[in-house]
Parts: structure tokens; C-alpha cells; sequence
């Protein structure tokens, strides 16, 4: 089906970056929309127990951030707000990684068991 103005209904939820087409026949079309503003990498070295923001200074304009630990041996780390622990954080092994939808005003904090880098992705 071709989407026209005529015969279809549109949805952007709010944040969203994507456009749900929804045709008055039923059918579905969903159109991705791409990141416009800027992306920054970061690498931070941490000690083990260091409980650390990712990263200090957050893009201005950031929608999402990509967190991926590279540990130096066999350890933990995790993923949280500024209270995180060990024993409450998100859990994410070494060389996997997380997406999360999160603004600059959001604090993303980590702790580890052992020495590592964490590389740091976000993108707006």
C-alpha cells in the first residue's frame, strides 16, 4: 500500500525516533529516523571499588548512551544510579554492551570488582 495523507493515520511518540505509519487497511510502516546532532566516544580507566559517573560530562544534547567494558581479567561490573553497589547494580559482563535511552540530565554510574576501561558511546 502506498501512504498517503488520505489513507493513513500517523504516530511519533514523544522522544521517539521513529515515525508508525498505520494504513486504513490495516497495514504497518515504520520509519526509522536518524541521529542529527552529534556523537562522542569516551574511554575511562577505573580502579576496582571506584564508584565512577560515565562519563563526567555527559553530552549536551545526548539521547542515548552505549556503555562497554573491557576488564582487565575475570571480574564484575555494573551499571547504575548514584546510590549503585555491587550488590544493586545492573550486572554486565566484559566485551557485552548496553544501550540506554537516557538525556544528559540522566547520571549513568559503574563499579567494578576489578581494574578495567569502559568505552562510552553517546549520540544525539
Amino acid at each position: 500500500m502506498s501512504f498517503t495523507k488520505a489513507n493513513y493515520i500517523k504516530s511519533q511518540p514523544a522522544r521517539s525516533r521513529h515515525l508508525l505509519y498505520v494504513g486504513v487497511d490495516g497495514s504497518i510502516d515504520v520509519n526509522l529516523l536518524g541521529m542529527t546532532e552529534d556523537i562522542k566516544s569516551t574511554a575511562i580507566s577505573f580502579s576496582a571499588d571506584q564508584l565512577f559517573k560515565m562519563p563526567a560530562t555527559p553530552l549536551s544534547s545526548r539521547k542515548t548512551i552505549t556503555i562497554y567494558p573491557n576488564l582487565y581479567s575475570d571480574g564484575n561490573f555494573y551499571v547504575g544510579g548514584p546510590s549503585l553497589t555491587t550488590d544493586n547494580g545492573l550486572p554486565l559482563d566484559s566485551q557485552a554492551y548496553i544501550t540506554i535511552d537516557a538525556g544528559p540530565s540522566i547520571d549513568v554510574w559503574a563499579i567494578s570488582d576489578i581494574s578495567g576501561e569502559v568505552r562510552i558511546l553517546e549520540v544525539s
